[in-house]
This record gives structure tokens, C-alpha cells and sequence, in this order.
């Protein structure tokens, strides 16, 4: 497949066109000739809702909550009540978000943000050549392969303390 269309699938896809099949027009005609292979595109898809659950659930965000509780508990410690007040609202304010992205009212953009170095490596993993967030229509010559669980595990859960008795 050339790059370049590559790049017009990339282009239709990100611009929400609702059929990919505009994307091989220059190369895959609805008349073939006889013998002529028919070009497939490996399509990478993924649940959002499972990668947002992941990543909620994953030792990186747990890091992010650690270091707001450290910062927390000094401002607590020098006795700066505007800190304070302005941590816990960050850490409210994250839980909402967490709750409005699990409902589908928000965008994962940190969760994508957090994935983003690591597209490039699943896709070579599952032998795709694009991954998007989902697919309203496919045409013959797209083949979709869901790569969830190899972005879920890049997304390792968290270790929580042992329980003391």
C-alpha cells in the first residue's frame, strides 16, 4: 500500500468521513481486473471505556494521586489552608472527571495522552497500519483488528500496600 494512501485513510479517518472506501478509490477499483489481488488494510481499533478503567486502575495514576497526597499532606504540615483547599479541589475535581469520562461525557484526552508513545509499537504488534478510536463503516478491503488488551497492558495496574492486621 503506498504512503500515500496511507495518508489519505489517515486524513479520512481522522476527518470523521463516514466511508474509507474513498481512501483506495486511486488504488482499488470496484471493477478488477482478472487476478488482480485486492489490497487489505489492517484497521487497529480499541474500547475506550476499557482503557479509560485501565488507566484509572493503573500504577501511573496512582503515582499522579501519591504525589498530589505528598503535596497535600506538607501543605497541611505548614499549615497553608489556600494550598490545601486548592489540592483537594484538584483531586475532586480529577474524580469527576474520571466519573464523566466513564459515562462518555468527557474526552479521555490524558488516557490518550499517557497511550500516545506507545501507538506506534501496537501497531507494529498487531500489524496494523492505523488505530482509531472507531469505525462507523468499513468496506471489504479493511480488515478491523481490536487492539485493546495490547494497550491495556501498557497500562499496568496499580500495587497497593499490603494490608497490615
Amino acid at each position: 500500500m503506498s504512503r500515500r494512501t496511507l495518508l489519505t485513510l489517515a486524513a479520512a479517518v481522522l476527518s470523521g468521513a463516514a466511508s474509507l472506501s474513498g481512501a483506495f478509490a486511486a488504488e482499488r477499483s470496484p471493477v478488477h481486473a482478472a487476478g488482480e489481488p485486492t489490497k487489505t488494510l489492517r484497521l487497529g481499533t480499541f474500547e475506550k471505556l476499557d482503557l479509560i478503567t485501565a488507566y484509572y486502575r493503573s500504577d501511573a495514576f496512582a503515582r499522579r494521586l501519591a504525589v498530589l497526597q505528598v503535596q497535600r499532606e506538607a501543605a497541611v504540615l505548614l499549615e497553608n489552608k489556600a494550598e490545601v483547599e486548592r489540592i483537594e479541589k484538584q483531586g475532586a475535581a480529577l474524580q469527576e472527571l474520571a466519573h464523566k469520562q466513564l459515562a462518555g461525557q468527557a474526552p479521555a484526552t490524558e488516557v490518550m495522552d499517557y497511550l500516545k508513545p506507545y501507538f506506534a509499537e501496537v501497531a507494529k504488534a498487531a500489524e496494523v497500519h492505523v488505530i482509531v478510536d472507531g469505525v462507523l463503516f468499513k468496506d471489504s478491503a479493511v480488515q478491523q483488528v481490536d487492539v485493546t488488551d495490547l494497550l491495556v497492558q501498557k497500562l499496568p495496574p496499580a500495587r497497593h500496600a499490603p494490608e497490615t492486621r
